[in-house]
């Protein structure tokens, strides 16, 4: 019996569908269980279920490639999902009496608006000095010429200030669901970065939606036709509207001479687009393109053993990236993990889908699924630790770590690197935190 690729890919992915729709019914049964592998699981598990399915609605069709190859690749992806099951179940109880999210969003009232007011507006002073000063400040704009100009100094104080702003986000949505009514500071700050994500990306935009039913849910909160009807208008709004339009505008940039002012840059652009209009067929042949990002994980496992890999050689790059250049004055010899893999593989040097699986594969082959799956769900069950750790000292700096984490496990399609990335920007912000503290209770004490 012939099997066609096209049979293999409906068949993994409507399987790894069903599990995930079990677990997130399972989920709604026992709110209080809910952790941030769950995020990884659900947002895993509906990007690899779905992306065979959007890519053909959107007239795409997979490469030629061994069925076989795409099973093995699968099978993977299916190991990776074990493993975070694995953790989830092994430590269940532990989340449940000691440190469920429920439990540690409940405290949002014991934040300070005041301290929430100083780091928003610290993230929205360098966003403005990024924009004014170098250009960056929309998707794409981040080029590598821009980015070397950047002072270390100030890099390393926008990356912290990034992981605050998802703390004040955690904060000011759940601030409003909790208190059941619009509360006009957190409101201001909702507008305000739900605009600015428009320009950052549509994994983004699809964040800002994807926190607030997320929150919902974890809040015990039932989801009704009043929110599902709304969510589901939003979705279908951003997926036919918004999103080409953002496509469409970024690549008018593109073709347009950027001078770094940022206004006038944008300008351009919308005159631009202005002439030219929105390019369905080119939005629709993107979407097909980027949504399935499997392409990479088969190529990485048809180039290596089904048993072996690097051997932990990819994994070791991505915490060696997130190590301070001070720290590792041989940081810039370095290859980048994903340069890494696809030079060891013969893989072409181009910008590559990167995921958790797939670094797996580079390193261990289709078993590395499953102890990627093992390790990262150790990781996030130590971040939700640490949030409860902090909680009572620094309840704000428990938010960050809750939004930090939550947007990391949201984004799929990213390195071992953003999740090593948080670790250390979070430790560094612990110290910060503490050093703050001390300062404050020095000077209350000369008051007295």
């Amino acid at each position: 019996m012939y099997l066609s690729r096209e049979l293999v890919e409906f068949t993994f992915a409507s399987l790894i569908l069903f599990f995930t729709t079990l677990h997130f019914l399972r989920l709604l049964k026992n709110r209080t269980t809910i952790s941030f592998i769950d995020i990884s699981i659900l947002i895993t598990g509906i990007t690899f279920g779905l992306a065979p399915f959007i890519s053909v609605f959107y007239g795409s069709s997979f490469p030629d490639e061994k069925p076989l190859n795409v099973a093995y690749s699968y099978i993977g992806i299916m190991l990776f999902l074990s493993g975070l099951v694995i953790i989830k179940k092994i430590f269940t109880n532990k989340i449940k009496n000691n440190f469920t999210l429920n439990s540690l969003l409940l405290s949002v009232n014991k934040i300070n608006s005041k301290q929430v007011f100083i780091f928003y507006s610290a993230y929205f002073i360098i966003l403005l000095i990024f924009a004014t000063e170098y250009g960056i400040f929309g998707s794409g704009s981040a080029t590598s010429e821009r980015m070397t100009a950047l002072p270390y100094f100030l890099f390393v104080t926008r990356s912290l200030l990034d992981l605050t702003l998802f703390g004040v986000l955690i904060w000011c949505i759940t601030k409003i669901l909790i208190n059941k009514k619009i509360i006009v500071f957190p409101a201001i700050i909702i507008i305000i970065e739900t605009l600015l994500m428009f320009f950052r990306g549509r994994r983004q935009m699809l964040f800002i939606l994807f926190l607030f039913l997320y929150l919902y849910i974890i809040l015990g909160y039932r989801i009704s036709f009043k929110i599902f009807i709304p969510s589901l208008v939003i979705l279908i709004l951003m997926v036919n509207i918004i999103f080409p339009i953002f496509i469409s505008l970024r690549e008018a940039s593109l073709r347009t001479s950027q001078t770094g002012d940022v206004l006038n840059d944008y300008q351009a652009s919308y005159y631009v687009l202005s002439r030219t209009g929105v390019d369905k067929q080119y939005y629709e042949s993107n979407v097909a393109q980027r949504v399935y990002i499997n392409n990479w994980n088969i190529d990485i496992l048809k180039k290596s053993s089904l048993s072996d890999g690097l051997n932990g050689k990819a994994l070791a790059m991505c915490i060696f990236w997130v190590i301070p250049r001070p720290l590792l004055p041989i940081k810039g010899s370095l290859k980048d993990p994903e340069l890494l893999i696809n030079v060891s593989y013969g893989l072409p040097l181009t910008d590559s889908p990167s995921n958790w699986p797939a670094y797996g594969f580079a390193d261990f082959g289709v078993i590395g699924g499953l102890l990627y799956g093992l390790l990262l769900g150790l990781l996030l069950l130590s971040f939700q630790y640490f949030a409860k750790f902090n909680l009572k000292k620094f309840p704000f700096f428990t938010f960050i770590i809750i939004g930090s984490v939550t947007f990391t496990a949201f984004f799929i399609e990213e390195a071992p690197v953003a999740i090593f990335s948080v670790l250390r920007d979070t430790i560094l912000l612990y110290f910060i935190f503490n050093l703050l503290y001390l300062f404050r209770s020095k000077k209350l004490g000369k008051k007295f």
